[in-house]
């Protein structure tokens, strides 16, 4: 099941497949992080940037490789530079959230 995040400065793929949150190669990231972006994926995003993973294109990163993220609010920071709730930020092509997706789901 796919998932966007698509706004004025980022355009962004998840794909869920169980639990996995995997962001797909050519999704978009901020470059510019504000002051509520998780301390705790500094590091994970500076080594990504380090390693390649998100290369910088324009005032943007792009993801070169798939990115498995353990879990969705996870994923939306790091694709948007600031403290997100995943469940409500990743969204589906019919713009239903993943929590909404979820509960459905569950029953």
């Amino acid at each position: 099941m796919k998932f966007f995040i698509r706004n004025n400065n980022v355009n962004a793929i998840m794909k869920r497949d169980g639990k996995l949150n995997i962001i797909l190669k050519g999704s978009t990231a901020m470059k510019e992080l504000k002051s509520s972006f998780p301390k705790s994926f500094l590091r994970i995003r500076n080594e990504m940037i380090e390693s390649g993973i998100l290369k910088s294109q324009g005032e943007n990163f792009v993801f070169t490789q798939d990115y498995e993220c353990s879990s969705p609010s996870k994923a939306g920071s790091l694709v948007v530079g600031t403290s997100s709730n995943g469940l409500t930020m990743w969204k589906n092509k019919d713009g239903k959230t993943l929590k909404w997706i979820l509960s459905r789901l569950e029953g």
